[in-house]
């Protein structure tokens, strides 16, 4: 979330500005960057969910399902990233797209 909320400044800096060029260029760099961030990320925490448990002293009783919850939630980072990206680009924007 932070890190849509540090480009949308940047974008609406530019748009402010009249840079459409910038503003297409700081779009799509913050568009790969977090997609490529979040992915990694997600790559990362998935096959590790189970030593994180572990280091954090999770009961066996619920160790199972908790680690398939925190798959699922590191699986949709990806989804809340893009809606969060989408939603500061509205806000800091003020375009309405309907």
């Amino acid at each position: 979330m932070g890190l849509t909320m540090g480009v949308g400044v940047l974008l609406s800096q530019k748009f402010g500005a009249g840079d459409r060029e910038g503003f297409r260029i700081q779009f799509s760099t913050g568009l790969i960057g977090g997609v490529v961030f979040t992915l990694v990320m997600a790559a990362v925490c998935i096959p590790l969910s189970g030593l994180m448990l572990r280091a954090s002293q999770t009961p066996a009783e619920i160790f199972d399902v908790t680690k398939s919850y925190l798959q699922v939630i590191f699986g949709g980072m990806i989804f809340s990233f893009l809606y969060n990206y989408y939603l500061s680009f509205r806000s800091f924007i003020h375009i309405d797209l309907n």
